[in-house]
């Protein structure tokens, strides 16, 4: 099979989409028959993730999805798209839940964009005055920064955290300069 653009990608097995879901206003839920590996037993194994590498009408860039559920026997497997608005409307700041009897006592937990996960472990540390095991918010992405050089800088901080004699708990994921 001679390659459409001539890049490799172009000989790789793509999946084939069976489903496309929206369970909510900022989900998207794909559903695809693997068209190879479906028999690799890995599939199987709990937090399993895979890189989807956009190429280069994309800018090369690349996002990593956990897979949400994985059928063996039919090779399936459905995995969760978070969509990230960019802008807000005027006024709207953002949604979250809480999960709780007490009201007294909670913590926040989130993962999203490096910046706005500043601004929020701020707010709740700040502005609501939360302590700070109470508030655990990971950047697990930047704007305009390759996944690469954000796992780049994350070794490099933990590798020098180590190195002085700190453990995973003196790790701040938002302090680390991307």
């Amino acid at each position: 099979m001679k390659p459409r653009s001539g890049e490799i990608d172009d000989y790789l097995p793509r999946p084939v989409v069976e489903r496309v879901e929206r369970p909510t206003e900022s989900i998207l839920r794909i559903t695809v028959q693997l068209t190879s590996s479906a028999d690799d037993p890995n599939w199987l194994r709990p937090n399993v993730a895979f890189r989807n590498q956009l190429g280069p009408r994309y800018d090369d860039v690349s996002r990593i999805y956990a897979v949400r559920t994985f059928d063996a026997s039919s090779g399936s497997m459905t995995f969760d798209v978070v969509l990230i608005r960019l802008q807000r409307p005027e006024g709207l700041t953002g949604v979250g839940w809480v999960a709780t009897d007490d009201t007294e006592a909670f913590a926040v937990w989130g993962a999203r964009e490096l910046d706005q996960m500043r601004a929020i472990r701020a707010h709740f540390r700040e502005t609501v005055g939360l302590a700070k095991d109470d508030v655990v918010v990971f950047g697990y992405w930047k704007r305009g920064v390759s996944t690469t050089e954000i796992y780049q800088n994350r070794l490099r901080n933990y590798t020098s955290i180590l190195e002085s004699g700190g453990t995973l708990a003196d790790i701040d994921d938002l302090a680390i300069g991307i």
